[in-house]
């Protein structure tokens, strides 16, 4: 049977935040492409925890606001019939710290 394979699902955050010059957002770098903090979802775990889990591992932000509701958009299948679902929110306090290397390779923030 060569049935449809199943759709993967990863969950992550736009984060946002408020300076003098306007709004930012946080990209990471990871190899050699520009993301959001996002990552699969686990068993028995909504998209929306699994985006704040992602966040929080990934930038160590906790103090997200979803000041603008809970509403998420998706992209496209890719490699493989993975979808990403993004949630935005705001992050007014805390500094960015990037705990995690990815193969060996460091990943780097940049906002924008």
């Amino acid at each position: 049977m060569g049935g449809k394979k199943p759709t993967i699902l990863s969950a992550g955050v736009i984060i946002v935040r408020y300076f003098d010059a306007g709004w930012r957002y946080l990209l990471l770098r990871v190899y050699d492409y520009w993301d959001f903090p996002k990552g699969e979802v686990e068993a028995g775990e909504d998209a929306l925890t699994a985006a704040v889990r992602e966040a929080k591992e990934e930038t160590t932000l906790e103090d997200l606001s979803f000041r603008w509701g809970y509403e998420f958009r998706e992209t496209p299948p890719y490699r493989a019939g993975k979808v990403a679902r993004y949630f935005l929110a705001e992050s007014r306090l805390g500094d960015v710290a990037l705990p995690i290397r990815v193969a060996g390779k460091d990943v780097a923030a940049h906002a924008s």
